[in-house]
């Protein structure tokens, strides 16, 4: 089935303004997956390989790194049980020890349990003050709407731009590259995260 996706530009109680994300994008980075290597460059002229953490290596974020290491990105990932890192390490990723050291980069990304494993990681003193001002910091799992507006508040104070990316599909459709990816957030942030974003939807 096609699996169609969205990116919200800007989200308020009332309203959302949708628009699809760049078909161009996607192709591009389809055709790489498809033949394990990644493509050079977007149509904007820039290039797609960026420097990215990734937090939480379980059900849904082993697949998830793995399908942005593949499309040529530098993938720093951490995950708080040993042992899982191997699966996305083989495809060019770098195991680092703490979530500080995986959120030292412009874009960062976690797919953590819940609400309490997201806060002790993501927003633990060493975290927020590894986080570089100007980065951008990509939430891939569903959180409660607290603590959505929680984290917005505690990135936007250290000048890290917050991005919340739930995404829909079971573990199979995770690793073909096939979920459905919602991102809400800073426009600029989500435009800047959306080639991003189409490694894994």
């Amino acid at each position: 089935c096609v699996i169609r996706r969205y990116c919200f530009s800007r989200v308020s109680r009332a309203a959302a303004t949708v628009r699809p994300l760049p078909s161009s994008a996607r192709a591009r980075t389809e055709a790489a997956l498809e033949l394990n290597r990644p493509p050079t460059r977007f149509p904007d002229g820039k290039d797609f390989a960026v420097e990215i953490g990734f937090l939480g290596l379980g059900t849904m974020g082993t697949p998830m790194a793995r399908n942005m290491a593949r499309a040529g990105n530098t993938v720093s990932v951490w995950n708080r049980s040993p042992g899982k890192a191997g699966a996305v390490v083989e495809y060019g990723a770098t195991e680092v020890d703490s979530p500080a050291e995986a959120l030292r980069v412009p874009i960062s990304c976690s797919a953590l349990a819940d609400d309490h494993a997201f806060a002790g990681t993501v927003l633990s003193p060493d975290s927020l003050a590894a986080m570089p001002p100007g980065a951008i910091h990509v939430n891939l799992a569903t959180v409660s709407p607290e603590m959505a507006t929680h984290a917005a508040e505690a990135l936007t104070g250290i000048g890290v731009r917050y991005v919340a990316s739930p995404v829909f599909g079971r573990a199979e459709v995770a690793d073909a590259g096939n979920l459905t990816v919602l991102a809400a957030g800073d426009s600029s942030a989500v435009e800047e995260v959306a080639p991003l974003l189409e490694a894994i939807g």
